[in-house]
């Protein structure tokens, strides 16, 4: 049983670590992109943010988003944002900042 427990943990081990190494993949890929906007005077404009993109992102995960729970959600949220590294230039989505106008609508 002891063994068993030390091979899952080695296992779940190796999974943070690639989670991790992923993590840094995509923040290096995040800078790219904000790099070659720079450079576009067209595209300067959504350096840190392209709501066009941002729902194409949305869309596309909308499935793999719903099994999350909402402490992954948060996670993803303060991972995505740190990534743009764009304080208010980037939606707070941490912060609940896509339900604004849902609230509004709710209490109307």
């Amino acid at each position: 049983m002891t063994s068993d427990i030390n091979q899952i943990r080695s296992q779940l081990m190796d999974l943070n670590r690639m989670m991790l190494s992923v993590w840094q993949q995509r923040k290096k890929r995040v800078h790219e992109i904000q790099n070659l906007k720079t450079a576009n005077p067209f595209l300067a404009e959504f350096k840190h943010y392209d709501p066009h993109q941002e729902w194409n992102l949305f869309l596309g995960l909308s499935r793999p988003l719903k099994q999350l729970s909402q402490r992954e959600l948060l996670s993803l949220s303060l991972l995505m944002e740190d990534h743009a590294s764009a304080p208010r230039l980037y939606p707070e989505w941490s912060r609940g900042i896509h339900l604004e106008s849902f609230k509004s609508e709710l209490n109307e």
